[in-house]
């Protein structure tokens, strides 16, 4: 039987790891399913030194490395150093990198055997049962053989997402992550002792220009209510969760599910809230009062732009005025909104940066009719929620990406200058705008968000 191991990538050297990796936890818990034996590493809690030493002394036959396309430094050295300590091995990587860059990451990577493309809960057991006879027949893989690079047909996106397993929460070491479970967007988030993540959907129906997980767009598939308030309660009842973090790209797209978890919510009891990520064309009072009432306590919002002409050249199917009622909408249910901007894009002029302003005293204004305290709060602290000015980056995969890359660098160097960032770093400019001109509009308007009081 094959001795596996499944390493996690650091995504960012600013702060330490929030999440953990939900994804390896399904696919340890289908390789455990079906015997075979699974060991786990977190390069967030290991320098590459150690991670050496740690991989020097043990024998694997096969070693998948994941994450998102801002680990590839990190994929880079990790790869070589399991080949180098473990050469009998395939070594594979997954996740966000590997599906936004596909055949390419072998060419830049050639210690790497293998990458899988999307999903990779229905191929892994039929690729550990043929690794070393022949790849030729197993979906959503890219693979090396000989000096040619083989890549096979996609992978079949999974329709029933009942039949995934929860995460195999043993083999994660849950308390590391606790350490570092609070986010600053929320007063109940903020003071959370063990903050859990939950995955409802998979894919998304809209087609943001900046967004590079374009697998899966076309159709979004659901969890039932009765699958994910199971594992919500399975995270309460054992590992004494307090928080829900959703991790879906847009939690309220069904509306239905949405009504069956949030009585779900009122069941488990126990004071758990939870936070979603929502488009806010998906909100209205009604829908804000009922997850208010089972728990949901902030809702991230990517308003992205405070322009109507950015807004279209992103995509973003929304308008000024229906990101301006989600958060007025969001302030008088008592649900704190958490909205961000970003600034640079691609043709994106200085008087559309400044057209952000115009937004903000919107709000400003509204704020300010405000008479209970309770709201002014909410208010107050979902405005300087602004406070987190993102720059339009060009991630491999993104239309924005296909867009501009003739006038960027390789492919290499984007990967490598978003290695361990987030787009709050200015890294790859992709705007008309100067470099120095960009980071000053963003410092101007943080001040002008943060720390605003009504």
């Amino acid at each position: 039987m094959s001795k596996i191991l499944l390493i996690n990538s650091p995504n960012r050297k600013s702060e330490p790891p929030r999440h953990y990796p939900y994804g390896l936890g399904i696919l340890s818990a289908i390789l455990k399913q079906n015997n075979y034996p699974v060991e786990f590493m977190d390069g967030n809690f290991m320098s590459l030194k150690e991670s050496e030493d740690f991989l020097s002394n043990k024998k694997y036959d096969f070693i998948g490395v994941s994450g998102l396309i801002t680990t590839y430094l990190y994929q880079k050295e990790i790869i070589k150093i399991a080949k180098n300590t473990n050469p009998n091995a395939i070594i594979s990587a997954g996740g966000g990198l590997a599906s936004a860059v596909q055949s390419q990451l072998l060419e830049l990577i050639p210690e790497l055997d293998v990458a899988f493309v999307g999903e990779s809960e229905t191929n892994i057991i039929p690729f550990m049962k043929n690794m070393k006879v022949s790849l030729s027949e197993i979906p959503g893989i890219v693979y090396r053989t000989g000096k040619n690079i083989i890549k096979n047909q996609p992978v079949d996106f999974i329709e029933k997402l009942d039949t995934v397993p929860y995460p195999d929460l043993e083999i994660l070491n849950l308390h590391k992550y606790f350490e570092n479970k609070s986010f600053p967007l929320s007063p109940n988030v903020q003071s959370a002792q063990r903050r859990g993540n939950v995955l409802v959907s998979r894919g998304c129906p809209y087609h943001c220009d900046f967004c590079f997980n374009t697998l899966g767009r076309e159709k979004i598939r659901y969890r039932s209510a009765e699958n994910v308030l199971s594992e919500i309660k399975m995270l309460t009842d054992r590992h004494a969760i307090d928080f829900i973090s959703f991790m879906d790209e847009s939690f309220l797209t069904s509306r239905k599910l949405t009504g069956e978890i949030c009585e779900g919510m009122k069941k488990i009891g126990k004071n758990v809230k939870w936070g979603i990520a929502a488009r806010s064309t998906s909100t209205d009072p009604e829908i804000l009062s009922e997850i208010k009432s089972a728990g949901c306590d902030y809702i991230y919002f990517g308003f992205d732009s405070g322009s109507e002409e950015t807004l279209v050249q992103m995509n973003k199917k929304m308008t000024l005025d229906d990101n301006f009622n989600a958060f007025k909408e969001s302030v008088e249910a008592g649900i704190y909104p958490v909205p961000n901007i970003i600034i640079g894009y691609d043709n994106e002029s200085l008087k559309n940066i400044e057209e952000n302003y115009a937004f903000f005293k919107r709000l400003i204004d509204y704020g300010k009719t405000l008479k209970s305290e309770a709201q002014r709060e909410v208010f107050e602290r979902g405005f300087n929620n602004f406070g987190a000015i993102y720059f339009a980056t060009p991630y491999p995969g993104s239309k924005l990406y296909e867009r501009t890359k003739h006038r960027l660098p390789p492919l290499e160097e984007v990967l490598k200058r978003v290695s361990f960032k987030d787009a709050y770093e200015l890294t790859v400019n992709v705007s008309q705008i100067p470099d120095d001109t960009l980071v000053k509009e963003q410092k101007k308007m943080e001040n002008f968000v943060r720390g605003f009081r009504l």
